[in-house]
C-alpha cells in the first residue's frame, strides 16, 4: 500500500491521523501545528510524537506555513 505523506495544519488531538491509520493505510506524519498547549499534549500522547514536529515550535513557523 502507498504511504500517505501527510501535513497537520490545526492539529487539535489528530482526529484525522487516527481515521487514516485506522482505514488501514501507512501514513507519514511530516510535521503537525498545534497552538493550545492541551491539545498539543495530547496529540504527542496519542500519536507518539513529539514538539519537535510541531511547527509552531520551529522558528519561524511561518516559514513552513
Amino acid at each position: 500500500m502507498k504511504k500517505i505523506r501527510m501535513l497537520s495544519l490545526f492539529s487539535g488531538i489528530g482526529a484525522p491521523e487516527t481515521a487514516i491509520k485506522n482505514l488501514g493505510y501507512d501514513l507519514e506524519l511530516l510535521n503537525f501545528c498545534e497552538i493550545d498547549k492541551y491539545a498539543s499534549t495530547s496529540y504527542e500522547a496519542i500519536h507518539k510524537e513529539n514538539k519537535s514536529k510541531n511547527l509552531i515550535f520551529i522558528e519561524p513557523c511561518f516559514k513552513y506555513v
